[in-house]
């Protein structure tokens, strides 16, 4: 990696694998001295990924659902109302979904990322809930 000199940013030698961020001065693109700040010569990975070992949010929202205990067929509670996509989670909170916090809901589906599909006992619509709201029963 080498100092592009007008912009002061760097530019890659070669970007065969597609992750890296050719210095663009001149072309009206930033480099990476532009987007990320300055690094010594010798980094080459890129800062917004995770660190090698390091899970995702999403991988970590999916070891917790797999391993809640929770499964199609059981009884929970929804015990509070979750932020759309909080932990990983693949889904959003919608209005109607706050109406059964307190109450007992059946798990139809098992959408994995997406939580689990549950319906009330009543049966009239189903939400995908995220598995750290529920509660079994």
């Amino acid at each position: 990696m080498k100092k592009h000199s007008e912009c002061m940013g760097y530019y890659l030698e070669n970007n065969l694998d597609g992750c890296d961020y050719d210095c663009g001065y001149g072309v009206g693109f930033p480099c990476e001295d532009c987007i990320f700040g300055p690094y010594p010569e010798s980094a080459t990975k890129d800062p917004r990924e995770p660190e090698e070992n390091e899970m995702t949010e999403q991988e970590k929202y999916l070891e917790g659902h797999r391993n809640c205990g929770i499964k199609v067929g059981d009884r929970v509670r929804v015990t509070r109302k979750a932020e759309g996509y909080e932990g990983g989670w693949g889904n959003d909170w919608e209005d109607d979904m706050t109406y059964l916090v307190g109450e007992t809901v059946i798990v139809l589906v098992d959408w994995e990322n997406y939580g689990f599909r549950c319906i009330p006992p009543e049966g009239y619509v189903a939400f995908g809930f995220p598995y750290f709201v529920l509660e079994k029963i």
